[in-house]
């Protein structure tokens, strides 16, 4: 069981937790990634409380915790200044250990031979210097492609960079189909990125629709306010569709603040206790991602993947029970365990050799142009555009069109990079991340299509039922282009 001094629940522990997680991921949870992050949970937060975490504890010492989204138990730990509390906490750890960190660069490329990867290359954001790293392993934590949507509850956008990365090395990508949606607030018609609503609905809100029903119990009587996602934002959508819209949350009761409460009294000058919280449905994570085995491995010699890259290693299948911050600390460590192993077996003659050369800057991304036929901001409408097709609703007819919108832009942005080849550097890097965003909007749309089947967060209005010829996972790859079977 989890410790009770430490914060447990009685009755809750590691096999509780998988069931939860296992349940709620509709049988498409990575079994041996679940019971390596059960298994090593409480050992990593230990650590990183030592690390300088300032996690909240309650009155007897143990960390205090809430119940998200379909959860049994309360287990999400909160962090003083929330995840600004969490990353400069680590990043202090990391720099006191005598890391290098070379910031603002974009990885563009992985150096590759026979052997496996060699390292990597890119370009400084401002695109006017070029970067070659050498090293024996390479780990991609790129995050995912939240920038694919027009509406996101993180406020940093995405776009899809560790996916291009993996397929161009040779590695696979599985899950994509489950694009996680939440519902963001939308005060007087403008969206806020809030990173999601769960720890609101966990201090006490509720939802309602347009009638002023708590419609959630309709969809789960046991758990309304803490159904999982899926079901959340599938009863929301459907609220909307059916006339009874908009949907809203009323915070009325909730007698500590939140911090998506205090942004919205602070930066929107909501009165949360008198004035209901508009809803809109957005794009919160992606549950797919590079496929690799519970360590990191991609199966592609010196290459690892971890995070939301990796579609958190698979832990959560279909739906997501749990933090996903959890899985990236707890696996992200088995992997940096893993890779760092990896480099005593890998050698190579210049292992941690950084080049920096601003003639590198040319080689270092494909090029756009910013006077060419394509337009940065209209090529992102159209991708917006061609993401309504795989939203949290979709038909076999809506995918089959983005799934050829997205390739027709993906070519459409290539021939605007190879024929700019000189233009401002800047521009070449939006467009780069443009056409990631396509090819990451086309592996939705595939891994869609071969699922004929609902489940979890692959919503499919003509395939409502899920389908029990449908418990594997859908794997996308590139070889002679891009390519989804079950």
């Amino acid at each position: 069981p989890f410790p009770e001094e430490q914060g447990g629940a009685p009755g809750d522990g590691p096999e509780v937790l998988a069931r939860d997680i296992a349940s709620g991921g509709y049988g498409l949870s990575d079994p041996a990634a679940l019971h390596i992050f059960v298994s090593e949970g409480l050992r990593v937060l230990t650590e990183h409380a030592a690390c300088g975490v300032p996690y909240l504890r309650d009155a007897a010492g143990g960390y205090r915790t809430y119940a998200t989204l379909g959860m049994s138990y309360p287990r999400v730990g909160e962090v003083k200044h929330d995840g600004a509390g969490l990353t400069l906490s680590l990043r202090k750890e990391l720099l006191h250990r005598g890391a290098l960190l070379v910031e603002d660069v974009a990885i563009t490329g992985l150096v590759l031979n026979r052997d496996g990867v060699q390292g990597a290359w890119g370009t400084s954001n401002g695109g006017d210097t070029g970067y070659v790293f050498i090293a024996p392993v390479v780990i991609l934590a790129c995050g995912a492609a939240t920038e694919l949507y027009p509406l996101r509850s993180a406020s940093f956008p995405t776009t899809g960079d560790g996916y291009r990365l993996a397929l161009e090395a040779g590695a696979r990508l599985r899950n994509m189909e489950f694009v996680e949606f939440t519902v963001i607030p939308c005060v007087r018609g403008v969206p806020l990125a809030s990173g999601g609503i769960k720890p609101t609905l966990a201090a006490g809100a509720t939802l309602l629709n347009g009638k002023g029903e708590r419609f959630l119990s309709r969809h789960d009587p046991a758990l309304p306010e803490n159904t999982t996602r899926s079901v959340l934002v599938k009863a929301v959508v459907g609220e909307m569709r059916q006339g009874r819209g908009p949907c809203a949350v009323d915070a009325s009761a909730v007698e500590r603040p939140t911090s998506l409460l205090k942004c919205l009294a602070e930066g929107q000058g909501l009165d949360y206790r008198r004035e209901r919280i508009p809803l809109s449905p957005g794009v919160h994570a992606f549950l797919g991602g590079v496929w690799t085995d519970p360590y990191g491995r991609t199966g592609v010699p010196g290459l690892f993947a971890s995070g939301e890259t990796a579609g958190l290693n698979g832990v959560f299948g279909a739906d997501r029970v749990g933090g996903a911050l959890a899985v990236c600390q707890v696996l992200g460590a088995v992997c940096g365990r893993e890779a760092a192993a990896e480099t005593r077996l890998r050698h190579r003659a210049e292992a941690k050799e950084v080049r920096r050369n601003a003639r590198c800057a040319k080689a270092g991304f494909p090029h756009g142009n910013a006077a060419g036929p394509l337009d940065g901001s209209e090529v992102l409408r159209k991708v917006h555009q061609l993401a309504e097709t795989v939203g949290v609703a979709r038909t076999g007819m809506e995918i089959e069109q983005g799934a050829a919108g997205f390739n027709g832009l993906y070519r459409e942005i290539a021939g605007v990079i190879s024929a700019a080849s000189d233009a401002d550097p800047k521009w070449g890097l939006k467009f780069f991340e443009l056409q990631n965003l396509a090819l990451t909007g086309a592996a939705v749309a595939l891994s869609a299509l071969a699922r004929c089947e609902s489940r979890g967060q692959h919503w499919r209005l003509d395939c409502p039922q899920s389908d029990p010829a449908y418990t594997g996972w859908v794997v996308v790859e590139q070889e002679g282009g891009l390519k989804s079977k079950l």
